[in-house]
């Protein structure tokens, strides 16, 4: 069965990719989205007899990035921005930053992505190195056998991924913070609870047939 795509879906983006109101089929093949390979490392993560390998949910990133604050966009707060800025007079020929409206730490999320994909949570270990993105190499696979235990809608790894994106964002020096301000000042108020979007956009991943 195809996939069919339709503009009433948009994926969950975060800030640095810069991307917006795509269709979630449409994002996940993008080679900059960020919200395919969460989602695909969770789910060729979980202790599943076919697939386990006995690698443990490891953060991919830096301390510094486990530690230090970032923020993220759901793309509904982006869309309601673009026709507020489209409507808005005193918004013309102005560049806005967008994002949540609020910051979180990556070892939090790390808490809620375990929760969501049903694997053992593992506080950040800086004792071993480990290639996330090497790791993720020849998974195709196993990929492959969750789409066929779970009936899901035909997509490879490849498609739906970029793990060297993810890798990138999170082995910043630095904290990824934007401010609303200026948005607030001009009038508009658009936010999301980041932990909320997160769980929203996997529940919508999973009717999809996209994740199990």
């Amino acid at each position: 069965m195809e996939l069919q795509t339709s503009p009433n879906f948009v994926a969950l983006i975060v800030g640095i990719t810069g991307m917006a109101g795509l269709s979630i089929a449409e994002a996940l093949k993008r080679p900059d989205s960020l919200a395919g390979p969460w989602k695909v490392y969770g789910a060729a993560r979980r202790p599943k007899p076919s697939w386990h390998q006995g690698l443990r949910f490891r953060y991919p990133g830096t301390r510094f990035t486990w530690e230090h604050f970032c923020d993220m966009t759901d793309a509904r707060v982006l869309a309601d921005q673009h026709v507020w800025a489209a409507v808005t007079a005193k918004a013309k020929n102005e560049a806005f930053n967008c994002t949540n409206g609020e910051v979180f730490m990556w070892k939090n999320i790390w808490k809620l992505l375990c929760g969501l994909f049903d694997v053992e949570y593992e506080p950040f270990d800086e004792s071993q190195k480990f290639d996330f993105v090497g790791v993720m190499k020849g998974k195709g696979e196993v990929w492959d056998e969750i789409v066929e235990k779970y009936g899901l809608h035909k997509t490879k790894l490849e498609e739906i991924t970029c793990f060297a994106a993810v890798k990138t964002v999170l082995d910043f020096d630095f904290q990824h913070v934007s401010s609303m301000t200026k948005s607030r000042e001009y009038g508009f108020f658009g936010y999301a609870n980041t932990f909320k979007s997160i769980r929203m956009w996997v529940e919508k991943l999973r009717d999809m047939k996209i994740i199990p």
